[in-house]
């Protein structure tokens, strides 16, 4: 990946120790739940009483059904996901087409898993998916977002992985939220 020059210039000794095990604990976590399970987001479902289906969400500017916010989402140019503070990976958008070829592939049984579990342990993958997600979390130099264009092997079609860091209501960090898209 083509990094920007402040985030080449970060120490590793900090970044490296970044948990993505996820064993820390946030004030959203769900637990008694393996974070690892492929039926995680049910049974989180279940044990929060989630709203699904035609139940109405009021958001800060506005009110839809969670039908509605699925639909919207996955009709979304590009895609999208969201970890929280603890680094553990909780939604991403479903694209309608079930044959579209995700560039960053999730499926519905990775929902729920850590950051090490959702990386895949070769080259560089784990460290700068790490160093991304400490630089936002410490916002580093005062950045709150990075953006990174990944080689894909056509010169034609770049993919550009856009990373922002989601702040709560106080300013803290709340998590990352991902674009993926296809310039």
């Amino acid at each position: 990946m083509a990094e920007p020059k402040w985030l080449q210039n970060m120490n590793s000794d900090e970044y490296l120790k970044e948990d993505f095990d996820a064993k820390g604990k946030s004030k959203y976590t769900i637990e008694g739940i393996d974070k690892n399970d492929p039926d995680w987001l049910d049974k989180a479902a279940k044990k929060v009483h989630a709203a699904e289906g035609d139940d109405y969400v009021k958001l800060d500017s506005g009110l839809l059904t969670v039908n509605q916010l699925n639909w919207m989402f996955r009709n979304t140019l590009g895609e999208m996901t969201f970890v929280d503070n603890n680094n553990q990976f909780l939604w991403y958008n479903r694209p309608v087409d079930p044959n579209y070829k995700m560039k960053a592939k999730r499926t519905p049984d990775q929902v729920g898993d850590t950051m090490k579990a959702v990386h895949p342990d070769i080259r560089e993958v784990i460290p700068t998916a790490k160093k991304v997600v400490h630089a936002l979390r410490e916002k580093q130099d005062g950045h709150d977002d990075v953006y990174m264009p990944v080689p894909n092997g056509n010169l034609k079609k770049l993919i550009l992985h856009y990373y922002k860091r989601v702040e709560d209501d106080n300013g803290n960090y709340a998590g990352i939220y991902e674009l993926v898209s296809i310039g």
